[in-house]
């Protein structure tokens, strides 16, 4: 039989692999000595010094590791866990590489950050050729996205990348673009399916632009499907138009 700790943190000694081996096999239930669900493999207590150090000269300082077993034991198990009262629960530092770095095989994400009254994950930097954050791949706000500039660095052709910034507004919208023709000086333009289910079509506003020489152009008789543009003074031209259709969002209902 498997021998286990007697404490409810194990801890083992000094190898040349290991610093520090801990393993617990005591069952889970409730700890005195601090929020945690069952009991830790290693387990550090400081009053003013970091209460767990690990440093590795090529591989990782400290690793923690946890599997959700069978009885009972709840949804969500931190590998590491750091708590402190005014300073960091866990602080990651790298020279070369990622100072914290949180991989996940399944649904479940790599890095939680969770606060009650304040923020949950801060990442900041001093070089204004750097960035404070980044995310490669597809990012969901459930929530407001708040910035005080909001822009995007797009590659240029000399190989830069340069930032553009977006328009501000003070209410939601969202825009379309196209292009059309008049046919003896009228034409009906439908609006795009997909645009149309996500804003509101009571009232939008449509500005159309032509793209050659006429009387002028006006817009007419706008539908939740289409509108109508006419050439001013009775004009009967083919002229190339292009607009541009603004409307509220549909899932905002207070602007």
């Amino acid at each position: 039989m498997e021998q286990q700790a007697l404490f409810p943190c194990g801890v083992g000694g000094l190898g040349s692999t290991n610093g520090a081996y801990g393993r617990t096999g005591l069952p889970l239930g409730p700890q005195n000595n601090g929020p945690f669900f069952g009991f830790s493999g290693v387990f550090g207590e400081s009053q003013n010094d970091p209460g767990t150090a690990g440093t590795s000269v090529n591989n990782i300082g400290v690793y923690g590791q946890t599997e959700e077993l069978e009885r009972g034991a709840p949804r969500f198990i931190a590998g590491v866990y750091g708590a402190a009262n005014t300073r960091p629960g866990v602080i990651g530092f790298s020279k070369t590489g990622n100072g914290v770095l949180g991989l996940s095989e399944t649904s479940s994400a790599a890095v939680v950050g969770f606060s009650t009254e304040n923020i949950g994950v801060v990442g900041m930097t001093n070089n204004a050729d750097s960035l404070a954050g980044l995310f490669v791949g597809n990012v969901r706000v459930n929530g407001a996205l708040t910035a005080n500039v909001k822009n995007a660095v797009v590659p240029f052709p000399d190989g830069t990348q340069r930032v553009l910034h977006c328009m501000e507004s003070p209410e939601h919208w969202f825009e379309d673009f196209g292009a059309a023709k008049l046919e003896a000086g009228r034409t009906i333009v439908k609006l795009d399916a997909d645009f149309a289910k996500v804003v509101e079509l009571k009232e939008y506003h449509v500005f159309v632009t032509p793209e050659d020489d006429c009387r002028g152009l006006c817009v007419r008789n706008k539908t939740t499907t289409s509108f109508e543009v006419r050439e001013l003074q009775g004009g009967t031209s083919n002229v190339a138009f292009s607009y541009r259709i603004v409307a509220r969002r549909k899932d905002i209902k207070a602007h």
